[in-house]
């Protein structure tokens, strides 16, 4: 293993130490140290976006929008083929409906059907495979594990009353499924940083609520990806 593959190893463990403890300081070090990393088969990238995200069997559930950010790596591993697995430590996820707020207390009385919020927060992990389909062009497919760090349950009642409520002890801690983008490739000569444009999918294979069952998440993702690579590199490519 030669050093410049020891050095890339490195700077890759201590970024994701960085992101476990705060998405700002893990930013910063792609920010900084991003380009200097790259290379033809290696370079970072920051990804972020919005997301339409559902829960499948629920009554009266409409999608909610959401928003996601984190950190990839892209490793190219052929002309075409591409391995790009993120570490997304903010994907929002739930959904709207009606439901009445049931406590057993006289609080539920100002609550009984009305508009109800649930939103769900992930930390996630895509691992996926990208395929080079055309010049600007990459199809890419794989697995995804998400792990539940908060879930908000917000009743909106009469006179502009509120009441929120923490269920994540009614969800499964753990979230897995596939995940699918097509992604627009977007190079400029923005001191050698490019710019995708990224629509994803995602559905979950796990139940989102515990004892009850075929209730999966799934999300469309429209997201910007800022790949961090050397000028030299980003001329390269512009040649191509």
């Amino acid at each position: 293993m030669n050093k410049t593959t020891v050095r890339t190893f490195v700077l890759v463990f201590f970024l994701f130490a960085s992101i476990a403890k705060t998405q700002a300081q893990a930013a910063l070090l792609v920010l900084i140290f991003g380009d200097k990393a790259a290379s033809e088969k290696f370079n970072f990238s920051i990804v972020g976006g919005l997301n339409h995200s559902n829960i499948s069997n629920q009554l009266d559930n409409n999608a909610m929008f959401g928003t996601n950010f984190g950190l990839g790596i892209n490793m190219k591993l052929s002309e075409k083929w591409y391995f790009k697995p993120e570490f997304k430590p903010l994907n929002s996820m739930g959904f709207k409906g009606n439901s009445s707020l049931k406590t057993g207390t006289i609080v539920d009385g100002p609550f009984a059907n009305v508009p109800t919020t649930r939103s769900l927060n992930y930390l996630d992990i895509p691992v996926m495979m990208h395929y080079q389909a055309a010049e600007k062009i990459l199809i890419g497919f794989g697995p995804q594990v998400n792990f539940l760090t908060k879930a908000q349950e917000k009743f909106e009642g009469k006179n502009d009353a509120t009441y929120d409520q923490n269920i994540k002890d009614k969800l499964n801690k753990t979230d897995y499924g596939f995940a699918a983008a097509f992604t627009y490739q977007l190079i400029t000569k923005r001191n050698g940083k490019g710019i995708n444009l990224q629509l994803r999918y995602y559905q979950g294979l796990s139940d989102v609520y515990k004892n009850v069952e075929s209730n999966k998440n799934s999300a469309f993702s429209f997201n910007l990806e800022f790949p961090f690579i050397s000028d030299a590199v980003a001329k390269e490519k512009m040649k191509r």
